[in-house]
């Protein structure tokens, strides 16, 4: 069933802190909702067990590579699937304190996203 909206849940969130040498949750299980063309709001995690016409990616926006489905650069990697964030334990000179993951959803099905709906997140490394 097609997706209309993606939304985080409640207005928490958005400001997500970790500690250096540590990790974030998966942000599908419980922050990430959406909503189906019927109307129902889901948390992302279920509704991707149970249908395989979306992919989401959460694509940080900072310089880094993608290997597979890791994204990283300056000490910290993405998971690009779940929107998981590590960082390293010790700082890089000219740490990144902050950034930005946008999140998209498309149809494996095609190469174009059906949603561009960026969905900021900001991660502060301490």
């Amino acid at each position: 069933m097609p997706i209309t909206e993606i939304s985080w849940s409640g207005t928490s969130n958005q400001d997500i802190h970790v500690l250096r040498g540590h990790s974030t949750r998966d942000l599908t299980l419980d922050d990430l909702q959406v909503t189906d063309s019927d109307g129902n709001e889901l948390n992302a995690h279920d509704y991707l067990a149970d249908n395989d016409d979306v992919e989401l990616t959460f694509q940080p926006l900072f310089n880094g590579t993608r290997t597979g489905d890791v994204f990283s650069g300056q000490g910290i990697d993405v998971d690009m699937r779940t929107g998981e964030v590590t960082v390293e334990a010790l700082p890089r000179p000219l740490p990144k304190n902050n950034f930005i993951i946008e999140v998209t959803a498309s149809d494996p099905a095609t190469t174009r996203p059906s949603i561009p709906r960026p969905s900021g997140c900001t991660t502060t490394p301490r």
